[in-house]
């Protein structure tokens, strides 16, 4: 009945085939009763090579299908009610589109898709195979699933293919790319990667960039891909950790500086896919990990630059709070070579201004390496932090400075640091951070100073003691967080002095893990994006960046 359609929002979908699939089965799920008659009221003519031509040509149309359908029965709530009938027909239906199509590059395809749909999706692992109605096309796609397996394995270690154009080959060595023009690519190619046996026919010789592996030349070894794996990684890894790491790196990085701004979203839904293996909605963020990448790209105010700069900021505490709150300064230079280490004490703290983790804590001066100090400060001096984590882009017009600052030490060596999570100038949770360079733990606590059975990405450790500046900081915390929608603002205590350390607005980049998981909703509630732009209290205080 057209009410029953028009009710329920029963649509076919603009696909090439399966465009009936959400249609037919949802209307059966919507439906309060079915009833079966034996007469024949259709003939449906099918055979192996139905609809072939259309399903080579667009050979994830029964993913599209499936996952709106899987979509449907949870807006509706139907999905726990049908849960074990979806999941077999997710099964059953791309089984025959893959056992039925002959054409390799779109089986291949169909392939991909069954794997994303059943691992990532539909989560298959989390079923015993009691649960299956086939055990047969439960068994088949199990073994077409292994089968990707090894052979995404394969790919990690070596493969080579034609760009879209043709006009290079583009090489995998253990997940790094590499394009190469093809006129090149011979002399290159054998250079890289190379198989050929020993002079005595005892061993295989595997050559991966000029690292020669030896390999017994038995059928088992050979095919046992696992061990070959491990056995390459381990010598690629052990000759050149530092320059594959690098190489990966400065190319992330170039990728990012040299990309089109309109490919942020595009890239950071990538980048986030493949920290949290989790879809990032930026159109309609929940989680407060979603919402901390739509802050990245939406979000990024000269106000927000100013205190994230960990130079400027300094001015905006003295103003807020005072100049007594502040670790004393020891020093500002540009470069690292105008820095004279005779007028430092013996211990004290280098940090950059314009990034995350670029400092570095010097507690005996006689035993301070300058040198490679100095090839550190050198590189990060030159790396804009905005492209380095996902572009976190309020980082992006920082003048880059070095300062130096006063260490804080404490008896037994960990310095505990309290951050504080608020939301338009209200506190909702603390964390303290403990052990940070071996066996990091966090606890996490109300603003009651009560313990929670929660995690931000590191396990609890034990409890802590509230600190004796704690109203102050609480107190402090809101001062500096007020007409911000969302910012951490991290405080130490030091012979029960009070000091404030910095202030966050991608906590974590926005990647961390959260336990339980409905902890990342809660947290993204309080992030209101309709109040996103920053009003600054004085041009001024902006106008002292440097762009």
């Amino acid at each position: 009945r057209r009410e029953f359609v028009l009710k329920n929002g029963l649509l076919f979908q603009n696909l090439h085939h399966s465009n009936d699939t959400r249609f037919v089965l949802l209307s059966l799920a919507c439906a309060n009763k079915i009833s079966i008659i034996k007469d024949c009221l259709v003939n449906h003519r099918w055979h192996k090579t139905s609809l072939e031509k259309t399903r080579i040509n667009c050979p994830d149309s029964y993913y599209h299908a499936l996952i709106s359908l899987m979509k449907n029965l949870k807006q509706k709530n139907l999905y726990k009610l049908y849960e074990q009938s979806f999941v077999n027909y997710c099964i059953t239906f791309p089984l025959w589109h893959i056992t039925s199509i002959n054409n390799d590059f779109a089986r291949s395809i169909m392939e991909k898709h069954l794997n994303k749909l059943l691992k990532k999706k539909v989560k298959i692992n989390n079923y015993n195979e009691n649960y299956f109605y086939d055990q047969k096309a439960y068994s088949q796609t199990l073994e077409i699933l292994k089968s990707l397996s090894i052979k995404n394995k394969i790919k990690q270690i070596f493969s080579v293919r034609n760009d879209d154009r043709k006009l290079h080959k583009v090489i995998t060595v253990l997940g790094m790319k590499f394009k190469i023009r093809r006129k090149f690519m011979k002399n290159i190619l054998e250079n890289i990667f190379s198989v050929r046996n020993d002079d005595r026919k005892m061993h295989k010789i595997i050559t991966i960039g000029g690292i020669k592996i030896k390999i017994k030349n038995t059928r088992k070894n050979i095919t046992n891909f696992e061990n070959l794996k491990t056995e390459i990684r381990s010598e690629i890894m052990r000759e050149f950790r530092g320059e594959l790491n690098n190489l990966r790196r400065n190319f992330e990085y170039k990728l990012c500086k040299y990309m089109p701004e309109e490919k942020y979203p595009e890239y950071l839904k990538d980048w986030y896919y493949e920290k949290t293996g989790e879809e990032l909605n930026l159109k309609n963020p929940q989680t407060f990990n979603e919402k901390l990448q739509w802050l990245k790209l939406y979000d990024s105010t000269p106000f927000k630059t100013m205190l994230a700069d960990k130079y400027l900021v300094r001015d905006w505490v003295k103003e807020k709070i005072g100049e007594e709150y502040l670790i004393p300064l020891l020093g500002v230079w540009e470069n690292f070579d105008d820095i004279d280490f005779d007028r430092l004490p013996d211990k004290f703290v280098l940090k950059t201004n314009h990034g995350s983790g670029w400092n570095m804590i010097v507690k005996d001066k006689s035993k301070f390496n300058k040198q490679q100090a100095k090839c550190k400060f050198d590189k990060w001096m030159h790396t804009n932090f905005v492209y380095v984590n996902g572009f976190e882009l309020h980082y992006k017009n920082i003048k880059p400075l070095i300062i130096a600052e006063k260490y804080l030490e404490t008896e037994d060596g960990d310095l505990k640091d309290y951050k504080f999570l608020c939301f338009n100038g209200e506190v909702k949770y603390v964390w303290v951070d403990q052990n940070r360079y071996s066996g990091h733990k966090r606890n996490l606590y109300d603003i009651n100073w009560q313990l929670l059975d929660k995690t931000i990405k590191y396990e609890k450790g034990k409890p802590c003691e509230k600190p004796y500046n704690y109203e102050k900081m609480l107190y402090f915390a809101q001062i500096l967080s007020r007409n911000i929608n969302m910012v951490r603002v991290d405080f130490y205590e030091h012979d029960k002095k009070l000091y404030f350390g910095e202030m966050t607005f991608t906590s974590g980049a926005g990647i961390e893990k959260f336990s339980p998981a409905a902890f990342n909703y809660e947290l993204g509630s309080l992030i209101d994006l309709n109040n996103s732009t920053f009003e600054y209290e004085s041009e001024e205080q902006c106008q002292r960046l440097v762009l």
